[in-house]
């Protein structure tokens, strides 16, 4: 099933989704986020439409946005505004997984290994379906929806510009 809000799409950018999630085998349901987003607000009673209302749907759905840039859907882990969405295959599918993952997946046949060993090669990098991580990745998720809830649509947040400098990396 693909819900989208755009004429642009056709089945080689759908194989190209499903070539790099690296799971040909299984089914993928992509949906655009931005109509998702209007569906669900259609949904929502008007009285809790205002800004002293906040929703966030987690959706098991990959939500997916169009980027006219490149006429391609891309995957996102959340789509903020009202109400927000995320989307928890797009967690897992979303970012980019680090580099040296998609090299041993192209050599994995040269190199006489398989997916699963690829994967846990690299199982700290990224987060799995059954990764206990995944919880909290989501409450992050959750937590940047209702600050962004705050500084943009209820506006009642102030922004205070602080300068200072916070070193950043390991300490020798």
């Amino acid at each position: 099933m693909i819900q989208r809000s755009h004429e642009f799409l056709d089945n080689a950018h759908v194989r190209g989704l499903q070539n790099s999630l690296g799971d040909i085998d299984r089914k993928i349901t992509f949906i655009d986020g931005f109509y998702l987003q209007r569906i669900y607000s259609r949904i929502i009673d008007k009285n809790e439409m205002q800004s002293n209302h906040m929703h966030v749907i987690f959706e098991d759905n990959l939500v997916c946005t169009h980027d006219e840039n490149d006429k391609r859907y891309h995957a996102r882990p959340i789509i903020c505004g009202s109400p927000s969405i995320i989307s928890i295959a797009g967690i897992v599918e979303g970012p980019a997984k680090p580099k040296g993952y998609y090299f041993k997946q192209m050599l994995k046949d040269l190199l006489s290994i398989n997916s699963k060993e690829i994967e846990n090669e690299f199982a700290d990098s990224f987060v799995s379906h059954d990764d206990p991580r995944l919880v909290p990745v989501a409450t992050g998720y959750a937590i940047q929806a209702v600050f962004f809830f705050l500084l943009m649509v209820t506006h009642s947040v102030r922004i205070i510009h602080v300068d200072c400098l916070i070193p950043i990396g390991k300490k020798n």
